[in-house]
């Protein structure tokens, strides 16, 4: 499944739900894609991100083959340029903006187009 082009994206902003829809619509269909993943015996580890920032970023791996990253308490959420976040090996693809993002990525360039990132690993 391919992500949106960011010019498509709804906007961040939308207070009638369509963006929320939109966010719950594409990460039902990752986990319809890669069930093993969310099943029982699925890992779930979490990602520390680092820099200046680190404290107001929340990720996880799971399974192996899904990446969820978003901001914590984003109200006055600062500049992200000194934060990154080391992928787990391998080729990410962002399910929501798209793009493809491996190894150590700055939180500006994961949110640059949409305020949280859904990966799923391209061998997966």
């Amino acid at each position: 499944m391919e992500a949106e082009p960011a010019d498509r994206l709804p906007s961040a902003h939308d207070d009638s739900g369509v963006t929320k829809l939109f966010v719950v619509q594409r990460a039902l269909a990752v986990r319809a894609e890669l069930p093993g993943a969310f099943g029982a015996i699925s890992t779930y580890e979490p990602l520390p991100a680092s820099g200046d920032a680190a404290a107001r970023v929340v990720a996880f791996a799971r399974g192996g083959s899904v990446v969820s990253v978003a901001p914590r308490l984003t109200l006055g959420l600062p500049d992200m340029q000194k934060t990154s976040l080391t992928l787990p090996p391998g080729s990410w693809s962002d399910r929501l903006a798209g793009g493809t993002h491996t190894g150590e990525v700055g939180l500006e360039r994961l949110w640059r187009d949409f305020p949280v990132c859904l990966l799923t690993k391209d061998d997966a």
